[in-house]
């Protein structure tokens, strides 16, 4: 018989796998004839971004306009995601990296977290600081967070907690990536090499 201890570490590598399920669940939710595929086809067919109000991974309050004058490649998630959610970071900043500095420049990397309650803008920070210089975190209260979610059309759920108090968060797992002036320029599915994204990044910027 294992220890308690270690049943619940087990049941924390068996549910890292949940993420990879969430792959499949949310791109059968984008690309709904209702959603993403009038989304892709018709970026006027579906309102994604708008309004919203959020503070930063330094504490700062900030709005939508925050990601004017840029392209902003956004990624909603959790820092206590297992796997997913580093793994899709970590080839966002790959592929940014990946362009020349010219075109680096005018991407912001973002990360919108699904899981304010844990996310706070001490723990942000050390979070973003760990996979870009330049990605922006965001947090804020959970209706706030409600509202950006449904601004971008994000699907999120916080699954039930173990004995320690620790627990998962079932979310969406698509970057989204916005123009300068707010508006949706494209979808990039999961999974995608840093590669991918670099080449899927530059032809949408040259």
């Amino acid at each position: 018989m294992f220890p308690a201890v270690a049943m619940r570490r087990l049941r924390r590598i068996l549910w890292g796998l949940v993420p990879l399920a969430a792959v499949a669940a949310a791109a059968s939710w984008w690309l709904a004839p209702e959603r993403t595929v009038r989304i892709i086809e018709d970026a006027t067919a579906v309102s994604v971004g708008g309004p919203f109000t959020m503070i930063d991974h330094r504490g700062r309050a900030v709005s939508e306009r925050t990601l004017l004058g840029s392209h902003a490649l956004i990624y909603f998630g959790y820092t206590a995601c297992p796997d997913v959610c580093p793994t899709e970071l970590g080839t966002m900043a790959a592929a940014i990296d990946a362009l020349p500095e010219a075109l680096a420049a005018r991407v912001r990397p973002v990360f919108v977290t699904v899981d304010p309650e844990r996310d706070t803008v001490a723990v942000l920070g050390d979070y973003v600081a760990a996979f870009h210089p330049r990605m922006l975190g965001l947090t804020g209260t959970p209706e706030q967070v409600d509202v950006i979610k449904r601004r971008y059309h994000v699907y999120s759920r916080a699954l039930d907690k173990e004995e320690d108090g620790f627990y998962f968060v079932d979310h969406s797992t698509v970057l989204i990536l916005m123009g300068p002036d707010g508006r949706f320029v494209e979808l990039l599915r999961p999974q995608l090499s840093a590669d991918e994204m670099a080449a899927r990044l530059r032809a949408r910027l040259s």
